[in-house]
């Protein structure tokens, strides 16, 4: 037991204001080709030669600062490091780990689940400011990635580590094929949305039918800072073999996250008649919450299916709330 008296309040330290906390684990999740890796070494570039982060141009007049990068899936030698060259980093700061190697001498991947003190090792001796670990999912051993309880014995030890060492971490992942709400973006288990202090999604932007559609990095979650805006950016190469980088806009978008992230991917049809539905329950619920069952029955009523009442829902009602010993309720959102 631990007296509330004994503990001294600390301030929450930044490397990047609401989304990359010291001492804390942030998540981003994408489908692939969304430029996850893109973004982390655009982050990398500016924590290298002291750049503030996105949106802001990059320039040098912060300390520069150690990145490690834990990483199975991408060549060094062919991907990560011309990723790396191309977007400014200094090399000289970034350091990769991929296997470890036991008193025989045998070598084998590193893991989360079985090597975190050979990593905790490392992050104390180098004094790194970010740990990356790309393609987190890889990392958890023989944990079962829809398993609440093995993915939460895996990451917070992971955690304490980072909270130890003084170190942000930034994992990331794709999503599962099949999701039933933004709480699962990140995993078939909610604890890779609960465990890491921020959780990030990108996704292209549905309103930019271009050639090259603009991307967008929204918070799905973070209880350590208030509402961050969502930031675009537009993934560039010379050429179709060229290297890869991203350019961000400078300016904050206007985004609604369902309307980004939703796991339902609508055509122009679908959109129609769930926007429809919107208009609907604004107009059920302007005179204040309704029992869940009654908006549902009559909806139903009103000629909308379960899954359009659903997508409508999520972005209309704020709360499905549930008075003391009474049903459930919806009001609408703010």
């Amino acid at each position: 037991m631990i007296g509330a008296s004994t503990i001294t309040p600390e301030e929450i330290e930044w490397l990047w204001p609401g989304r990359l906390a010291v001492g804390a684990l942030t998540n981003c999740v994408g489908l692939p080709d969304e430029g996850k890796s893109l973004v982390y070494t655009d982050i990398t570039a500016r924590l290298t030669i002291g750049s503030p982060m996105p949106p802001t141009p990059r320039h040098r007049g912060l300390a520069p600062q150690r990145v490690l990068i834990l990483t199975q899936e991408d060549s060094l030698s062919r991907t990560l490091v011309p990723r790396l060259i191309k977007a400014g980093v200094d090399l000289e700061l970034v350091d990769f780990v991929q296997m470890v190697r036991n008193a025989d001498g045998q070598t084998s991947f590193l893991t989360l689940a079985y090597d975190l003190d050979v990593l905790g090792a490392a992050l104390e001796v180098k004094r790194y400011a970010l740990a990356i670990v790309d393609g987190i999912a890889g990392y958890l051993g023989d944990a079962k990635t829809h398993n609440d309880a093995d993915v939460r014995r895996v990451l917070g030890p992971f955690v304490a580590l980072l909270d130890r060492a003084n170190v942000a971490g930034l994992s990331v992942m794709h999503p599962p094929k099949t999701i039933a709400n933004l709480a699962y973006y990140a995993g078939g288990t909610v604890a890779f949305t609960a465990v890491p202090r921020v959780a990030l999604g990108v996704a292209k932007d549905p309103n930019d039918e271009s050639a090259n559609p603009r991307r967008l990095l929204m918070k799905i979650k973070g209880n350590l800072y208030g509402a961050v805006p969502t930031l675009a950016y537009r993934i560039v190469a010379d050429g179709p073999a060229g290297v890869p980088w991203i350019e961000w806009e400078p300016n904050p978008v206007d985004a609604n996250i369902a309307d980004v992230l939703d796991p339902v991917r609508e055509d122009a049809e679908d959109r129609s008649t769930r926007r429809a539905c919107e208009e609907w329950l604004r107009a059920f619920l302007a005179d204040g919450p309704q029992p869940a069952k009654d908006a549902e029955k009559a909806a139903k009523d009103a000629g909308f299916t379960p899954s359009t009442l659903r997508r409508a829902r999520e972005r209309v009602v704020d709360v499905a709330k549930r008075t003391f010993n009474g049903p459930w309720e919806w009001i609408l959102r703010r």
